[in-house]
């Protein structure tokens, strides 16, 4: 290898390491600290448009970009390899951005969250406590919360799937 390609080379490297280095964000203490390295349920496949019929303004509507991420603890029955539904636990991050340019830039994205709760905790959600923003203050579960009942209305259409729209089902038949 000469070394104009050797350094064409190092020089990609470092910027795609500088690029996901900017990516990451950290939130300590929170159940989704680090949810970058955890299953990436739309991994080289952002979701886009509104493929459920229900998106409209929300997760950044028709033109948005969405990453989701799931951890350990949810991601069998996320690839549908255990049954519904999700265990207590279970974490869902989505990473919203308005366009394709936000997206291709991956820099601070909307975070909306889904958190499993212990069986009871919440029957109205299905035991889905909901937070929108990475730093944990909005929050809520069971209708009767502000943020419960705005998440609720539209996850509701996904029952089926324990209020997941987007499992490993769902992309293949997209």
């Amino acid at each position: 290898m000469n070394l104009k390609k050797l350094i064409v080379l190092v020089t990609f490297s470092l910027l795609t390491a500088a690029l996901s280095v900017a990516h990451a964000q950290s939130y300590p203490g929170l159940q989704w600290d680090g949810y970058q390295k955890w299953y990436h349920v739309t991994f080289e496949a952002p979701n886009t448009g509104d493929p459920t019929g229900f998106v409209g303004k929300r997760h950044g509507g028709t033109k948005g970009y969405r990453e989701i991420y799931i951890n350990s603890t949810g991601e069998a029955t996320n690839k549908m390899a255990k049954a519904f539904p999700y265990p207590v636990g279970t974490v869902v991050v989505k990473e919203s951005y308005n366009s394709k340019a936000l997206w291709g830039k991956r820099k601070k994205p909307l975070l909306t969250i889904m958190v499993k709760l212990p069986k009871g905790s919440a029957p109205s959600t299905n035991d889905w406590e909901f937070y929108m923003g990475g730093n944990g203050k909005k929050k809520g579960h069971g209708i009767d919360s502000k943020w419960g009942k705005f998440c609720t209305d539209c996850h509701i259409n996904a029952a089926g799937k324990d209020f997941v729209f987007i499992n490993s089902d769902f992309l293949a038949n997209e």
